[in-house]
């Protein structure tokens, strides 16, 4: 009797972990608002994101602050098939471009992530929890059906002054498909007068210290 317990209790565990959410790719187009939050410097970024993976393409309005008296906002295109990005500066109305080396970063959650838990926000969003580490870094992803992504959070072990550092990020109102394909398309500046990207010592640091940091890409992507 007991050998059969045993028997029938490896068959339920071995049922569970064949059962468990793998890791994902988000739909190849979508759109959608990131908001992240680096509480410990108070440094908050909106982004309303424009992802296209059928035709290699990435769109960001960015608006960034660092508290109400430094408040920024940007466009950044970056086309993959031209190995061209494109950031325009709304507050000096200028555009600086600069190549893209990289290939179009799909937004997957990486296969050795672990699976952590499968809850509901909310009385009626089901969603997967996975959880990895880049380097010294421990990032905890949480996506929706059909990967579509809700939260992020990465909890770096040293900011450099030997305590922990963490930031979330948010995703709100994700539609699939391109409402409109002219989001792709640069500012009139960037065709008739663009500067090179060395030239822009003024731009915000989430834009310097690489502006996809802050959408799902950031926390998504080992790469990064």
């Amino acid at each position: 009797m007991m050998k059969y317990i045993a028997a029938v209790a490896l068959l339920c565990v071995a049922f569970v972990y064949a059962q468990s959410p793998s890791p994902c790719c988000t739909p190849d187009q979508w759109q959608g608002y990131n908001f992240a939050w680096d509480y410990e410097r108070d440094f908050r970024a909106g982004l309303n994101i424009s992802y296209d993976a059928t035709n290699s393409l990435m769109a960001i309005a960015l608006s960034e602050s660092h508290g109400p008296e430094h408040q920024r906002t940007y466009d950044i295109i970056s086309n993959y098939d031209l190995k061209r990005q494109y950031i325009y500066d709304f507050r000096r109305k200028e555009c600086y471009t600069t190549d893209l080396t990289e290939e179009f970063p799909k937004e997957c959650i990486p296969d050795d992530a672990q699976f952590l838990a499968s809850a509901t926000i909310g009385a009626t969003l089901p969603v997967d929890i996975f959880g990895f580490r880049v380097n010294e870094t421990l990032i905890f992803a949480t996506v929706a059906a059909n990967c579509i992504p809700v939260e992020a959070t990465t909890i770096i072990r040293d900011n450099g002054r030997g305590e922990p550092d963490a930031s979330t990020s948010h995703f709100w109102d994700i539609t699939a498909g391109i409402a409109d394909p002219s989001v792709f398309t640069p500012n009139a500046a960037c065709v008739t007068a663009p500067k090179p990207l060395e030239q822009a010592v003024h731009l915000a640091e989430g834009v310097l210290s690489g502006h996809h940091k802050f959408r799902m890409p950031c926390s998504f992507r080992k790469s990064h």
